[in-house]
């Protein structure tokens, strides 16, 4: 009998994948202001998430709260692997003192919960945690010591108050996880944006949030003394392709290639952020995901190159087994 070699084929890593679980939608059901997940009156009577005043809610469908229905959406994908964590409102909305005073606990069973659900698929579902940004720096580093992986969303990254956080990451080789959650003021869109749903808010909005997030790190010198930033002449491009991942939500080789050339495509990684797109595909499959797996066949036909930016690169950076 002869005996043939087991084929493994490359894993296909989504890290922009999200999930609420249950403690951070009870949290958010106990609002009376937005964020809040409410019932809205029928007909018929659904569950809402608002995030902020005067902005349209979000259905909450089984996708955004289910195990379950995240595995269905990775199977009918052929997604090996999601690393999943909480999308907009975050935890940024624990401002008051009391919500502050308790962010620390609420922060350690959102990610309890988030452990729990992971371990349950094993090799399949990781997350990026929370950590409880509204809290005082001791609760912040109080939950980096106990965290593997991390999740961050806030502006202002710059702040001096916030450099212990940056520098306990970077001690403890954590990677940061920078999403975008305020965007730009409505009114930047003007009256037309109302008709054409999230694209302007979403496309334009979040990603000048991101870039100015970074651009004021990279400005105030974190993560290199002024002076060495200054003696070492540290460009913006040497920042991106020494520290900065990118991922490939994108939808089309073009952008995908200037990622590329920007930060290497050995630090790009394929993502789809379901569900927070609506699933505009006629034959049943994630439109979003769909064209980012095109995009990067286009940008990087078939071979070594797209094997890592699909999740080989995912797999080396976050050590997943």
């Amino acid at each position: 009998m002869t005996l043939l070699p087991l084929y493994f084929a490359p894993p296909v890593v989504d890290i922009h994948s999200h999930l609420y679980p249950p403690t951070y939608m009870s949290v958010l059901r106990t609002r009376t202001t937005p964020p809040l997940h409410i019932l809205l009156p029928p007909p018929p009577p659904h569950p809402t998430l608002i995030n902020r005043p005067s902005v349209p809610g979000k259905p909450v469908l089984p996708s955004l709260t289910s195990p379950a229905a995240k595995l269905a959406f990775m199977d009918a994908h052929n997604i090996s692997a999601s690393i999943l964590s909480l999308g907009n409102p975050w935890l940024d909305f624990l401002t008051s003192d009391e919500e502050r005073a308790g962010a620390g606990d609420t922060c350690r069973s959102v990610n309890k919960d988030m452990q729990s659900l992971c371990a349950e698929h094993t090799g399949r579902l990781w997350f990026f945690a929370a950590l409880p940004v509204t809290a005082g720096v001791g609760d912040v580093l109080t939950a980096i010591a106990h965290l593997r992986n991390l999740s961050l969303c806030r502006g202002g990254l710059d702040d001096n108050a916030f450099l212990p956080v940056l520098r306990a990451c970077a001690e403890s080789a954590l990677p940061v996880f920078l999403h975008p959650n305020y965007g730009l003021p409505g009114e930047v869109f003007g009256p037309c944006c109302g008709d054409h749903g999230q694209v302007l808010p979403v496309s334009l909005g979040f990603t000048t949030e991101t870039t100015v997030a970074v651009a004021r790190m990279y400005l105030a010198g974190v993560g290199l003394l002024r002076a060495r930033l200054a003696q070492e002449r540290k460009t913006i491009w040497d920042v991106l392709r020494q520290n900065v991942y990118l991922d490939g939500i994108v939808f089309d080789k073009i952008p995908l290639w200037a990622a590329a050339e920007a930060v290497g495509s050995d630090r790009l990684m394929f993502g789809t952020d379901h569900p927070l797109f609506p699933n505009l595909s006629t034959d049943g499959l994630y439109d979003i995901c769909v064209k980012n797996q095109g995009a990067a066949r286009d940008c990087f036909g078939e071979g070594s190159e797209l094997e890592g930016v699909m999740g080989g690169n995912a797999v080396r950076v976050f050590n997943l087994q």
